[in-house]
Protein backbone atom coordinates (compact mmCIF):
# COMPACT_ATOMS: atom_id res chain seq x y z
CA UNK A 1 0.00 0.00 0.00
CA UNK A 2 1.56 3.48 -0.92
CA UNK A 3 2.37 5.62 2.07
CA UNK A 4 -0.26 8.44 2.44
CA UNK A 5 2.47 10.86 4.24
CA UNK A 6 3.88 12.38 1.09
CA UNK A 7 0.59 12.85 -0.75
CA UNK A 8 -0.64 15.33 3.02
CA UNK A 9 3.03 16.95 3.09
CA UNK A 10 2.18 17.33 -0.68
CA UNK A 11 -1.56 18.75 -0.10
CA UNK A 12 -0.51 21.06 2.64
CA UNK A 13 2.48 22.13 0.64
CA UNK A 14 -0.32 23.42 -1.76
CA UNK A 15 -2.13 24.78 0.39
CA UNK A 16 0.19 27.12 1.99
CA UNK A 17 1.25 27.79 -1.90
CA UNK A 18 -2.26 29.10 -2.30
CA UNK A 19 -1.86 31.50 0.98
CA UNK A 20 1.25 32.81 -0.25
CA UNK A 21 -0.52 33.43 -3.84
CA UNK A 22 -3.57 34.87 -2.47
CA UNK A 23 -1.98 37.41 -0.04
CA UNK A 24 0.20 38.27 -3.06
CA UNK A 25 3.62 37.38 -1.70
CA UNK A 26 4.78 35.96 -4.76
CA UNK A 27 8.30 36.77 -3.57
CA UNK A 28 8.20 33.98 -1.06
CA UNK A 29 7.56 31.07 -3.55
CA UNK A 30 11.37 30.91 -4.42
CA UNK A 31 12.07 30.62 -1.07
CA UNK A 32 9.26 26.97 -1.26
CA UNK A 33 10.23 25.94 -4.48
CA UNK A 34 12.94 23.65 -3.28
CA UNK A 35 10.52 22.24 -0.89
CA UNK A 36 8.21 21.58 -3.88
CA UNK A 37 10.36 19.67 -5.73
CA UNK A 38 11.82 17.41 -3.27
CA UNK A 39 7.91 16.35 -2.33
CA UNK A 40 7.60 15.72 -6.07
CA UNK A 41 10.78 13.32 -6.07
CA UNK A 42 9.25 11.73 -3.20
CA UNK A 43 5.44 11.34 -4.70
CA UNK A 44 7.17 9.90 -8.32
CA UNK A 45 8.51 7.17 -6.12
CA UNK A 46 5.86 5.78 -4.62
CA UNK A 47 2.95 6.80 -7.09
CA UNK A 48 -0.29 7.49 -5.07
CA UNK A 49 -3.82 6.11 -5.15
CA UNK A 50 -5.85 7.16 -8.38
CA UNK A 51 -7.99 9.24 -5.80
CA UNK A 52 -5.52 11.26 -3.78
CA UNK A 53 -3.81 12.07 -7.60
CA UNK A 54 -6.85 13.42 -8.59
CA UNK A 55 -6.64 15.65 -5.43
CA UNK A 56 -3.69 16.77 -6.02
CA UNK A 57 -3.97 17.87 -9.73
CA UNK A 58 -6.80 19.87 -8.52
CA UNK A 59 -4.75 21.63 -6.29
CA UNK A 60 -2.18 22.10 -8.13
CA UNK A 61 -3.95 23.19 -11.24
CA UNK A 62 -5.80 25.83 -8.62
CA UNK A 63 -2.62 27.09 -8.27
CA UNK A 64 -1.59 27.56 -11.30
CA UNK A 65 -4.55 29.59 -12.22
CA UNK A 66 -3.59 32.13 -9.02
CA UNK A 67 0.26 31.83 -10.46
CA UNK A 68 -0.78 32.89 -13.93
CA UNK A 69 -3.20 35.33 -12.74
CA UNK A 70 -0.18 36.87 -10.53
CA UNK A 71 1.63 36.68 -13.67
CA UNK A 72 -0.31 38.86 -15.64
CA UNK A 73 -0.84 41.69 -12.66
CA UNK A 74 2.92 41.83 -12.67
CA UNK A 75 2.73 42.10 -16.75
CA UNK A 76 0.35 44.88 -16.18
CA UNK A 77 2.12 46.96 -13.73
CA UNK A 78 5.30 46.95 -16.00
CA UNK A 79 3.37 47.79 -18.55
CA UNK A 80 1.76 50.57 -16.70
CA UNK A 81 5.31 51.78 -15.61
CA UNK A 82 6.75 51.72 -19.28
CA UNK A 83 3.83 53.97 -20.27
CA UNK A 84 4.72 56.31 -17.01
CA UNK A 85 8.17 56.50 -17.85
CA UNK A 86 7.27 57.48 -21.20
CA UNK A 87 5.72 60.14 -20.11
CA UNK A 88 8.11 61.33 -17.81
CA UNK A 89 5.21 62.43 -15.01
CA UNK A 90 4.37 60.91 -11.89
CA UNK A 91 2.91 58.13 -10.86
CA UNK A 92 -0.15 58.68 -8.00
CA UNK A 93 -0.37 55.39 -5.73
CA UNK A 94 -1.72 54.49 -2.80
CA UNK A 95 0.86 53.34 0.66
CA UNK A 96 0.05 49.71 2.03
CA UNK A 97 -1.78 51.72 4.69
CA UNK A 98 -4.08 53.17 1.98
CA UNK A 99 -2.63 56.58 2.22
CA UNK A 100 -2.50 58.62 -1.15
CA UNK A 101 1.30 59.00 -2.41
CA UNK A 102 3.74 60.34 -5.45
CA UNK A 103 6.02 58.14 -6.90
CA UNK A 104 8.56 59.83 -8.82
CA UNK A 105 8.28 63.36 -10.61
CA UNK A 106 8.94 66.64 -8.79
CA UNK A 107 6.72 67.11 -5.44
CA UNK A 108 3.49 69.06 -6.15
CA UNK A 109 4.23 72.84 -5.73
CA UNK A 110 2.16 75.75 -4.28
CA UNK A 111 2.06 78.31 -6.88
CA UNK A 112 1.28 81.97 -5.04
CA UNK A 113 0.00 84.54 -7.81
CA UNK A 114 0.36 88.53 -6.83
Amino acid sequence: MPDNRAVTRLMTYLAQEREVLQRGKVEALAALVTEKEALLEELSRTPPPAGDLARLRRAAARNQRLMSAAAEGVKSVLTRLKEYERAGGPIQSYSGSGAPRQIGGSPPTLERKA
